[in-house]
């Protein structure tokens, strides 16, 4: 049976291009500022918004809560119904190449750089599965050729986004946390 790609694409596309608005080992030392952004970085790889929110300071930890939180976004952002950790689960963030430097520490303020670039990309396999969804959703059954089309283009958003910004942190109750 074929599937109907007029209806299926824009999905796809839909998907791929909110995985890119959306990439290390473990735990950093957090005991620096350096170590908190960078323990911060494999938590955005990790795609851990509550361990985000617990490096927080305590003026913006609601707002640094929303503004991670890929799934809340997600949630009636598209026409259809996915399962938002699925997609999630579909999309690879790689920080590896985001350089930390501290650059800026003064009493209870300091200043963290980061350079390089975060890398992101989809897992095919675990994207092929979130399609298969929405086609079913869609009553639209797919076929393993037309699947493998679509992953091939979602291939193409593949990304690397340039890094260069200050990040500012304060020191809170003894800890550095992340206040910008």
């Amino acid at each position: 049976m074929r599937t109907n790609h007029r209806r299926l694409l824009p999905a796809a596309v839909a998907l791929a291009l909110i995985a890119a608005v959306a990439g290390c080992g473990g735990a950093a030392d957090t005991s620096s500022p350096k170590g908190v952004v960078e323990e911060a970085l494999r938590l955005v790889a990790d795609k851990d918004t509550a361990g985000l929110v617990a490096l927080a300071c305590e003026e913006r930890r609601d707002s640094i809560g929303e503004d991670f939180d890929i799934t809340g976004g997600l949630t009636g952002a598209l026409p259809i119904d996915v399962d938002t950790g699925k997609l999630l689960d579909a999309i690879e963030i790689d920080v590896s190449k985001v350089i930390v430097t501290e650059t800026n520490v003064s009493g209870d303020t300091a200043t963290v750089t980061m350079a390089g670039s975060m890398g992101m990309a989809i897992d095919e396999e675990a994207f092929k599965d979130v399609i298969r969804e929405v086609a079913e959703q869609q009553g639209t059954p797919i076929d393993e050729a037309t699947l493998d089309g679509l992953i091939a283009m979602m291939g193409s958003f593949t990304q690397n986004i340039p890094m260069n910004q200050a990040v500012d942190l304060v020191r809170e109750n003894g800890a550095w946390k992340i206040c910008d």
